[in-house]
């Protein structure tokens, strides 16, 4: 007698991707949105998509509209179904996030832990899915920029600090905003915090995902390789992300103090006012 194979078929996953997923948003490329996804993954209850980052806020706005525009064609029902529009394009797209790539249904109970490095659209997130939890993080912008330097020669510092500076703006803007609506779906981390904070630093932000911290796997957080370090490529030439053993003498806070004086001075005039905004001295 041959035995049953289980197909996964799309729509049949064990916990609904809508369910309450956690979003990672970096202000840049290079920000540690791999590391801290990589973290949370530690957590017996986390899976995340096949899709490596996914930059599904970066056009929302576009929905947005759509949404309004079409709902107010609908006269008096416009406010209405204006939620309704949102909400069911919300769920479809993080539901093709979900099963692309997928062979089975996910565990039951497991929540979705999905990132993008950069942070546009974020008007919109709770809007196309009300129950998501939104994680903010931020670096130092000169080890951004230096980092993004050496990852991607096609374009040099002055390039990387003007991208870092937008990333910084959307999200202080963003923050502002949501602050006075006095929200709790979000919060805001520093790459530098997390570090320093280690595993007690993750089960801070385990609970903000309304995770059980016992679910978190200390020795798996302990033991988590590099993945696209712009330093330490396991012998290769080229910005990869695969695992990489990490070694005992990894320091990646504070590579830019070995600029010279005028690129320090230049980036303290450029973006000053958007790294003292997120915490950074500067």
């Amino acid at each position: 007698m041959t035995a049953a194979t289980t197909v996964f078929q799309p729509g049949s996953t064990g916990a609904p991707a809508w369910d309450r997923p956690v979003f990672i948003v970096g202000g840049m490329n290079r920000s540690g949105t791999n590391f801290l996804a990589d973290a949370l993954g530690c957590h017996r209850d986390v899976r995340r998509p096949a899709i490596g980052e996914d930059y599904l806020l970066e056009h929302a706005g576009r929905l947005t509209s759509y949404a309004r525009d079409t709902a107010h064609r609908w006269g008096d029902h416009a406010l209405a179904v204006e939620g309704r529009f949102l909400r069911g394009l919300g769920r479809e797209l993080i539901t093709a996030l979900d099963e692309a790539g997928r062979d089975e249904p996910p565990p039951a109970g497991s929540r979705l832990v999905t990132k993008t490095p950069r942070a546009h659209g974020l008007d919109a997130l709770h809007a196309l899915l009300p129950t998501a939890k939104l994680i903010l993080l931020v670096r130092d912008g000169r080890d951004v920029t230096e980092s993004a330097a050496r990852s991607f020669p096609y374009a040099g510092r002055r390039y990387w600090a003007g991208q870092w500076r937008e990333g910084a703006r959307l999200i202080a803007e963003f923050s502002a905003s949501r602050v006075a609506a006095r929200d709790r779906d979000w919060t805001l981390v520093r790459y530098e915090d997390l570090l320093a904070g280690g595993a007690d630093a993750l089960l801070d932000l385990v609970r903000f995902c309304d995770l059980d911290p016992a679910g978190f796997d200390r020795a798996a957080f302990d033991a988590l390789p590099l993945r696209g370090s712009s330093s330490h490529r396991g012998g290769r030439t080229e910005v990869h992300w695969k695992p990489v053993e990490k070694p005992k003498d990894f320091k990646p806070v504070g590579r830019w103090q070995s600029w010279p004086w005028w690129w320090k001075a230049w980036f303290a005039q450029y973006a000053g006012a958007e790294m003292r905004g997120l915490g950074y001295e500067c």
